[in-house]
C-alpha cells in the first residue's frame, strides 16, 4: 500500500511505495489529493503486473525511451562519447552528421540545414536553428533503416557527400 502525504510548506503531495524488488520509491504527485491517489493506485498496479511477470520491465523502459524526443537521445549519446574520451572534433562531426540525417528524415531540405558557402554567422545560425527544430520534433519511432538510407541517398544525390565522408552509414 502506498503512503501519500503532503510535506510541510509544499504544494504537491508525495507518494511513497515499494517497487517489485522491495525497494522504497518516492514519486511526486500533484496538488489534488484525489488525483495523487489515482497515481498511487496506478503505480501499485504496475508494480503488481511486473511482480507477476505480466509486464516486462525492459519493454516498459523501451516504451519510456521511445516517447522521449530524439534530441534527448542525441544529447545522451554526445555525453557518452565525451565520457569515453572522444575528441571535441570527433563528437561535433559525428553528432552533426547524425542530426542532419534525422532532420532529413523529418522533411528538412539539405539546403536549409547546412549553411551556404561561404558561411556567414547569420547563415550558420539559421541552419542550426532549423536543424534543432527538426531534431527536437523527432522520436525514435521516426527512424527506420529504410528512412535513414533514403536520407543518405538524398545527401549523395545532391553531391554533398563522398563514400569516404559518409561511408560508415552507406551499405
Amino acid at each position: 500500500m502506498a503512503s501519500i502525504f503532503k510535506p510541510r510548506g509544499k504544494s504537491k503531495y508525495v507518494i511513497l511505495y515499494f517497487d517489485e524488488n522491495g525497494r522504497r520509491k518516492k514519486k511526486t504527485g500533484c496538488t489534488d489529493r484525489k488525483e495523487t491517489d489515482r497515481i498511487a493506485r496506478d503505480l501499485e498496479n504496475r508494480v503488481a503486473l511486473r511482480r507477476e511477470g505480466v509486464v516486462d520491465p525492459r519493454e516498459e523502459a523501451y516504451a519510456e525511451h521511445a516517447a522521449l524526443p530524439l534530441d534527448v537521445h542525441v544529447t545522451a549519446w554526445v555525453e557518452a562519447l565525451r565520457s569515453k574520451g572522444a575528441t571535441p572534433q570527433h563528437v561535433k562531426l559525428h553528432s552533426s552528421r547524425a542530426m542532419r540525417v534525422v532532420a532529413l528524415i523529418k522533411g528538412a531540405k539539405l539546403a536549409d540545414i547546412e549553411s551556404s558557402k561561404p558561411a556567414t554567422k547569420k547563415g550558420v545560425a539559421k541552419a542550426r536553428a532549423e536543424l534543432q527544430k527538426r531534431v527536437a520534433s523527432a522520436l525514435v519511432s521516426d527512424l527506420s533503416t529504410e528512412k535513414v538510407q533514403n536520407a543518405l541517398a538524398r545527401i549523395r544525390g545532391e553531391g554533398r557527400a563522398t563514400a569516404s565522408k559518409w561511408g560508415f552509414f552507406i551499405r
